[in-house]
């Protein structure tokens, strides 16, 4: 089915993808769930597809040990939760664990955990939601006067709210120190 749909792409372009053959395929299966364990099927109509406007989105980007990593920015998590995970280990040096050994393993399980959670509890499609990136500013958080006041999205530290930056070095390290041997699961 996909190679047939690249190939109808192709030849016809894509604006068959929201108004045309391919749109009522894609209709015709999410109306008709061939999923048994599906609740109940979805409700998308021609009309939404043919509505639909791409929109660019700016790029995740960090480093990871001397290399440049670029993901995709929100409404999807993905980038951000992948630099996430790449910024906390990139500040244990798992080459001094066998591969896959149980303590290799748990650095990499509490930098997924870690990265999921904050995704799940930050993380969400800024076209409906506020969620902290557009507070991530240093002047917006130096503006809060309290630790009370302090937002989402900053820290207080030095008697001062600032930036805390999911995806920064500092973010990480601040996470990777807040685990302590109890909160994981091997030692």
């Amino acid at each position: 089915d996909l190679a047939a749909t690249m190939q109808r792409l192709g030849e016809v372009g894509a604006d068959d993808f929201y108004q045309g053959e391919i749109a009522d395929d894609i209709i015709k299966t999410v109306r008709n769930s061939p999923n048994p364990r599906s609740l109940k099927n979805g409700v998308m109509t021609k009309e939404d597809l043919s509505g639909y406007k791409a929109l660019w989105r700016p790029t995740v980007k960090t480093t990871y040990r001397d290399n440049t990593v670029y993901g995709m920015g929100p409404s999807t998590g993905g980038g951000i939760t992948l630099a996430m995970m790449l910024n906390y280990i990139e500040g244990i040096e798992l080459s001094d664990f066998e591969h896959n050994s149980a303590q290799f393993l748990r650095h990499v399980i509490d930098a997924q955990n870690v990265a999921f959670a904050d995704r799940n509890r930050y993380l969400a499609d800024e076209d409906f939601v506020d969620i902290p990136w557009g507070h991530l500013h240093q002047d917006y958080c130096q503006s809060h006067a309290s630790r009370a006041a302090c937002p989402v999205g900053c820290i207080w530290q030095r008697s001062a709210c600032v930036t805390r930056g999911l995806t920064t070095k500092e973010y990480a390290a601040q996470r990777r120190a807040n685990l302590t041997d109890g909160d994981r699961a091997l030692s």
